[in-house]
Order: C-alpha cells, then structure tokens, then sequence
C-alpha cells in the first residue's frame, strides 16, 4: 500500500519517507527531481515520478537497486523504466521481481533499452536534451550536512 497518505507533507518528509534513511535513495530522488524536467519535459511535474515509487511500492534501498543496479546509474533509464511501467510497456511485476533478485556486477537484468525505445514511441522528447551527470559518490552529494539528508539537494522546510 503506498505511503503518502498526507496531502499536506512536506517534500522534505515524503523524501524521507520513501527512502527509509538509506542516503542512495535520497540522493537518487533529489537527482529525480533536479534533472526530470529536462529528460522527461512532457511530464507534469518532477515530484510525479517520486510519486510513482510509492504508487510501485519501491522504497530505501530498493531505489538505489534501480538506479545502480538495474538502470546503471543513468537517470535517462531511471526515469524510462517508471514511464514504461506508467505507460503499460512494462509490468510492475517485472520491475520489483529484478530489484529483488541479487545479482553479480555484469549479470543480465531488464531490457531498459527497449523500454526506453518505447516511451520515446510514444514521447519523442524523452531523454532528448543533454543529460546532466551526478555523480553520486562525490563528496558534495553525501556531505551529512544538517537538516540536508541528500547532500545537495535543497529540500522544502529543510
């Protein structure tokens, strides 16, 4: 059952929330909401894609599975597998099934690519503009700095 059940939660605690104190899913979500906008401009909205990782029920450490894992750190395919599931390409069912599986680095998962071909199918602007790089590890991104749980990002009320 998702776990937004508060319209009036800041984004600061639905961030929290979702990521379960692990600090890979908050700097993921952080890098969702600064770099949506310009990967995925036909959407409403960057927070829409936060929202669908509770509407799948992908929380904590599960994120951070999907981003390094199984997306190979590249928020373009990132945000691709949430549209692709969004848009009935692919099943939420193959998507957690992959997250849970421990896997070997190089070992096969999802067929992002394709997925990504078949958002694109249907909005020509995904992923077109230059994709701005984070890198995760760097020590801007987790600087356990206070009341700023993902490094640099700038969270409402923080």
């Amino acid at each position: 059952m998702a776990r937004i059940n508060d319209l009036n939660m800041s984004m600061k605690d639905v961030l929290v929330m979702l990521g379960e104190g692990n600090p890979g899913a908050l700097s993921v979500m952080c890098q969702m909401l600064k770099e949506g906008p310009e990967i995925d401009p036909q959407s409403a909205d960057p927070f829409l894609a936060v929202l669908a990782l509770d509407t799948h029920e992908i929380y904590g450490s599960d994120i951070w599975i999907l981003y390094k894992d199984i997306c190979g750190q590249d928020m373009t395919k990132m945000l691709g597998v949430l549209r692709s599931i969004q848009l009935g390409h692919t099943r939420e069912s193959e998507v957690k099934d992959q997250i849970a599986v421990p896997r070997k680095a190089g070992e096969p998962v999802l067929d992002v690519d394709s997925m990504l071909t078949k958002v694109r199918s249907e909005l020509p602007e995904f992923g077109k503009q230059a994709e701005v790089k984070v890198d995760l590890h760097s020590p801007a991104v987790n600087s356990p700095r206070t009341g700023n749980a993902a490094g640099e990002c700038e969270l409402e009320g923080s």
